[in-house]
């Protein structure tokens, strides 16, 4: 009667044995694709918990020691299809292989390696490499941004780039240099285009960026004066706007439920 939680905590111990096992030579490869082979076949989030571990593992290890523990998430990530699997597998099985694609692509690319070989008639996995090599982040982010307001809406690919900029960037980084995207806007209808595609774009963290809007940005903009020609109207009263509508949705959501265990006290003050 083991729950469900614990047997997702002690899968990644358990791939850590079967790992060591057959790089010690006491598994041979078809052992191996026995045991990933019921763990994918039984229940997918098993398979998950797995590649989780096995991905976070390659990233510690040099090229020359991830052939084992990249042919371990292949053999998991391959979609076991037989005629004795449980209700709704296939269905499920689909969506456990899409997950772990894009948990491990960027791990297997680091080496030029694929995932999985493509299928016939197949797209590849969408939104990975959507940052151009070897051109600085600023630029990318500020192309990106000209693009959806020329646009007038943030596609699903332009999410996932911004994305991508946040988390390479910091919170930081990211909230300020859309703020100076939508400073540059002398135009009432552009400016408060800017202010929609932004509110829209903050959503991707906003508590954090709302604090950094009104803690960190905010208070430079206003306590110097080599920035205060740029706070006229129309981009001043847009970035008001801005500023009072993240306030009000970051306010409105932390309030919405109990607060998590997870949820830092610290941080609950902030958002007061």
């Amino acid at each position: 009667q083991v729950k469900w939680h614990e047997i997702c905590l002690s899968t990644p111990a358990a791939i850590l044995e079967v790992l060591n096992a057959w790089e010690n030579g006491v598994l041979s490869v078809e052992a191996v694709q026995k045991i990933t082979d019921n763990i994918k076949g039984k229940v997918c989030s098993m398979a998950i918990c797995a590649v989780a571990w096995l991905v976070a593992h390659v990233r510690m290890l040099g090229r020359d020691e991830r052939e084992k523990p990249q042919t371990m998430i292949r053999q998991l990530v391959t979609p076991l299809y037989a005629e004795n699997t449980l209700q709704f597998y296939n269905e499920r099985v689909v969506i456990m292989s899409s997950i772990m694609e894009h948990m491990c692509t960027d791990v297997f690319q680091q080496t030029g390696a694929m995932v999985r070989s493509p299928i016939e008639g197949q797209e590849p996995i969408p939104y990975r490499n959507l940052l151009p090599p070897k051109e600085p982040i600023h630029n990318s982010l500020s192309k990106q941004f000209q693009v959806v307001l020329h646009k007038g809406w943030v596609d699903s690919r332009a999410l996932h780039l911004f994305e991508s900029l946040l988390n390479m960037g910091g919170v930081f980084w990211f909230t300020n240099n859309l703020v100076k995207e939508l400073l540059k806007e002398t135009r009432q209808e552009w400016a408060s285009r800017v202010v929609e595609l932004l509110y829209s774009i903050f959503c991707l963290d906003t508590q954090q960026i709302t604090l950094t809007l009104l803690g960190t940005i905010l208070p430079n903009l206003l306590t110097d004066s080599a920035h205060w020609h740029s706070l006229a109207d129309p981009p001043g009263k847009a970035l008001a706007k801005l500023s009072v509508w993240c306030a009000l949705s970051s306010y409105s959501s932390h309030h919405k439920g109990p607060f998590s265990a997870r949820q830092r006290k610290r941080q609950r003050e902030d958002i007061e």
